[in-house]
């Protein structure tokens, strides 16, 4: 497994039952998981990258894509998943811890 995402994977295990989140970021070419902190309130259905996070990662390299995970069912996106992908014009993956089934979200 790439290790990017072995490390996002690893991460949505340990925030289990709440979705984790974090940015896939390109740091002197090469991809890095960049871990950040989930501030959603309802964080097991949700997520809200914590906004030092981001800057702190969009600081250190160029923003590849957009990592959340999935802990209630199927990898597949939901509305907010798509809106949000469209909004930021990233990649989105979506992780599922239990199964450790990926999804890819492209932007439209």
């Amino acid at each position: 497994m790439i290790k990017w995402k072995k490390d996002a994977l690893d991460h949505a295990k340990e925030c289990d039952p709440s979705e984790s989140c974090g940015l896939l970021v390109k740091i002197k070419n090469k991809n890095k998981y960049w871990a950040c902190k989930n501030i959603c309130t309802n964080n097991i259905d949700c997520f809200v990258i914590d906004p030092n996070d981001w800057i702190e990662a969009e600081d250190s390299g160029d923003l590849q894509a957009i990592i959340h995970s999935h802990t209630q069912g199927s990898t597949s996106p939901s509305e907010a998943d798509v809106v949000g992908c469209n909004t930021t014009k990233l990649i989105w993956y979506i992780v599922n811890p239990k199964t450790e089934e990926w999804t890819q979200l492209q932007p439209q």
